[in-house]
């Protein structure tokens, strides 16, 4: 009984796939019309769909995303508060001297220099970082340990892209590079830092370059670097906050407090207002949303407005299917698998306008984005968004249409 029953559910969807496809292809200008409508309304929210994911996912390469903060100040300046993320240079082993739940610290110290490798000399942007930079972050290496790429204090981490301009199609591992009248070696080769990553930067030098070139080694005044600290599996982020907040102060005579703030908020929530998170890019994130949207309800209502425009042509069609014995949940079936078909082929088309159309979308908003075809949640989420539409752009004319009477529309 069961198969029979299977076996009659997949007649019928056959049936209303083939009755759907002869309508569509009957009314060919109709359909390409509508067709087209819905595309461009998918494609142009699909645009604005890939802008979001690019913001949404930033830094989310990092294994230890969910443990890694940045060290903050707050303090009273010109009678209000405010947040600044400097921070001092022996604040970093101080905090991991201190407390337990910070498991590693880095400080970086983001700036340009002059690199000289043989007879190439160009403005290069570099951080200098502690040992722990390459367990902390995981910027993918394609050669070199990150283990001991910065151990020593001649050694030297580079990106593809850096290392291409240096040595172009030359292996770079071992090579010599002159900065600041120091020498260092290339110890480790990074792939080139995702588009959403935080973090900046064409090569790594070692803490000691800092130390060799400043002398605010210990200086608690000097707020002129940025600290990080990854917090152990079960620390209590709002428990250690209370705990290391007094810390500059009690080194210095500064009356700033210090903060955590978690990776997971630092692109879309970085305004702070009286020394408290207020937003961000997330405003701007929220936005297009809403954008797309309403794009995409404005698309579906013209495929409502056509579809329904149309609905002179399709009485007979229901009153003769009614009269056959057709029940309204079964022309709703029939009217929502047209729209879903519909939803489909627009789809299609609009990932092939977005294919092509992204370059130059590229260039506008100067992002690189990609449309990622190998990742099983964006098809997933693709299908989501083909039913979405189809039922929100047929429901409407589906209601519609299957309450006509045989009555009133044979006669």
């Amino acid at each position: 009984m069961a198969r029979y029953a299977g076996r009659k559910h997949l007649l019928m969807i056959r049936n209303y796939l083939l009755t759907a496809l002869r309508n569509l292809w009957r009314s060919k200008a109709f359909s390409a019309l509508n067709l087209t409508g819905l595309a461009i309304g998918m494609a142009s929210a699909t645009l604005i769909l890939l802008v979001i994911h690019n913001e949404v996912t930033y830094d989310d390469f990092h294994h230890n995303k969910a443990t890694l903060y940045k060290v903050w100040n707050r303090d009273i300046v010109n009678g209000s508060l405010f947040c600044w993320d400097g921070t001092p240079h022996p604040l970093g082993p101080d905090l991991i001297h201190e407390y337990p739940a910070i498991a590693n610290m880095c400080r970086v110290d983001d700036r340009w220099t002059v690199t000289d490798a043989g007879n190439k000399k160009m403005s290069s942007h570099v951080n200098i970082v502690d040992t722990s930079f390459l367990s902390m972050f995981t910027f993918p290496m394609v050669a070199g340990d990150p283990a001991t790429a910065l151990q020593g204090p001649d050694g030297m981490v580079v990106t593809r892209s850096m290392a291409k301009k240096l040595f172009g199609d030359k292996d770079p591992m071992n090579r010599s590079v002159l900065i600041e009248h120091h020498r260092y070696k290339i110890t480790g080769v990074l792939k080139d830092l995702p588009t959403n990553s935080t973090l900046d930067f064409e090569f790594l030098l070692p803490w000691s370059f800092e130390l060799r070139n400043n002398s605010e080694g210990n200086d608690w005044s000097s707020n002129i670097i940025n600290t990080y600290v990854q917090l152990r599996p079960n620390a209590d982020e709002t428990a250690l906050n209370t705990q290391i907040k007094k810390t500059t102060i009690r080194h210095s005579h500064n009356t700033s407090e210090v903060f955590l703030h978690p990776m997971s908020k630092w692109h879309l929530y970085s305004d702070f207002e009286n020394g408290e998170p207020a937003g961000g890019r997330i405003t701007t994130i929220t936005l297009l949303a809403i954008i797309a949207a309403f794009i995409l309800l404005v698309a579906c209502i013209n495929f409502m407005n056509l579809s329904t425009a149309r609905s002179e042509r399709r009485a007979k069609e229901v009153g003769i299917r009614k009269v056959s014995g057709a029940i309204r949940s079964m022309l709703i079936g029939q009217f929502l698998g047209e729209s879903l078909l519909m939803a489909l082929l627009a789809a299609i088309l609009a990932l092939v306008l977005v294919h092509f159309t992204l370059p130059a979308f590229d260039t506008l908003i100067k992002v690189p984005l990609a449309i990622p075809y190998s990742n099983p949640w964006f098809w997933g989420a693709a299908l989501a968004f083909v039913v979405i539409t189809g039922f929100l752009a047929g429901s409407y004319p589906a209601f519609f249409l299957s309450a006509f009477k045989p009555v009133s529309v044979l006669c």
